[in-house]
């Protein structure tokens, strides 16, 4: 049994890293087992799918939990008031050019 996408991971929207993620595993498993079945390949072609996804998945995952703690960060600081920090941290927030000023301009009541 072979598990992908959002049945195998469950990670923050921020970014879109699950979908992509889901969608390279969609990939990787499409022409393996089809490899196996066809006889171009071995049994231990579908044994390779964990040790190849496991670390993508793990960077993946850290990415996911930084990209999230950067919003909550941006959120906190522009819904206790604090502008002058949230607008400084959507400036370090590469990942979300155009949805982080948005999240601290809408969030600030200054």
């Amino acid at each position: 049994m072979f598990l992908m996408g959002d049945v195998a991971a469950r990670f923050s929207p921020a970014g879109g890293l699950g979908l992509n993620t889901g969608l390279h595993s969609v990939a990787k498993l499409a022409w393996k087992p089809a490899a196996v079945v066809h006889g171009q390949a071995g049994d231990g072609l579908l044994d390779t799918y964990g040790r190849e996804r496991l670390g993508i998945v793990r960077d993946i995952f850290e990415r996911c939990e930084d990209n999230t703690d950067e919003i909550v960060a941006i959120v906190d600081a522009a819904t206790s008031g604090d502008c002058e920090t949230a607008r400084a941290k959507t400036e370090c927030v590469n990942l979300f050019p155009t949805v982080s000023p948005r999240i601290a301009n809408e969030c600030c009541r200054c």
